[in-house]
């Protein structure tokens, strides 16, 4: 793994390059991607998920892919809050364009990580498009603080002490805020488990979206699976092609 220097701490991320095909591809963005956390998982392993996430979306998507785990989770400092992946994924996207690997990036943000993404592309121009995929993938609703702090008692995750349900119910309010800035300005691909949640997305944000910039998605199955289905990857590689 690799590190950067974000301002909660090191960030650590992998960079998986591919060979580009021709001079039209080097034009293409940097996909930026994020599990967020993976519940279950020991923090040791989490180095080795993330470089096994980066290979395997750089080979479906054909596209450089850099990955990396938010403050608080793995080897990245500090301690995981919404507000901290907010201001990590602003890092990171600060980094890249500085470094000169990009000027744009698309951010793949899985789970919460997706709303996180939404809300860092309305606070950044150099983000171009967003992919949400999971259960806590997009605004209004899909962040459920009671839900989002079970999972994260499952899991490694590092958060301050007394991070309760009215700090995960507030920042959630921020996120989702935040989020619809870039709804309708850039390309949203939003990929959901079940009827149930892409009835909720589509209740609460269609009314407000550019269709011709957003396209929400629905798979029968559970959030952990969506992460390794093929559908999500083939929806994802058609979406990339069509917008960039």
């Amino acid at each position: 793994m690799d590190e950067l220097r974000g301002r909660r701490g090191v960030i650590n991320y992998h960079l998986q390059k591919v060979t580009k095909k021709s001079e039209d591809t080097n034009k293409l963005p940097l996909l930026v991607m994020s599990q967020g956390y993976v519940l279950g998982a020991k923090s040791e392993s989490l180095g080795r998920q993330n470089l096994e996430a980066a290979q395997r979306v750089s080979s479906l998507a054909g596209w450089s892919v850099l990955s990396f785990w938010p403050s608080g989770v793995g080897g990245s400092d500090g301690e995981f809050t919404l507000s901290n992946a907010l201001e990590d994924s602003l890092d990171v996207v600060t980094f890249i364009r500085k470094n000169e690997w990009a000027q744009e990036v698309v951010l793949l943000g899985f789970d919460v990580m997706g709303a996180v993404f939404l809300a860092t592309a309305g606070g950044s121009d150099g983000v171009v498009g967003v992919v949400a995929v999971g259960s806590d993938a997009g605004p209004e609703g899909l962040i459920e603080p009671t839900s989002l702090l079970t999972r994260l008692s499952l899991s490694s995750v590092r958060t301050p002490h007394g991070y309760g349900l009215a700090a995960v119910t507030g920042e959630a309010r921020m996120i989702e805020e935040a989020s619809r800035l870039c709804l309708g300005k850039i390309p949203v691909l939003i990929v959901v488990t079940t009827d149930r949640y892409r009835n909720r997305t589509a209740d609460s944000i269609f009314g407000a979206v550019n269709f011709s910039k957003f396209e929400l998605h629905s798979f029968i199955t559970d959030e952990v699976s969506l992460r390794y289905d093929p559908q999500v990857y083939a929806v994802l590689a058609g979406w990339l092609d069509r917008n960039f």
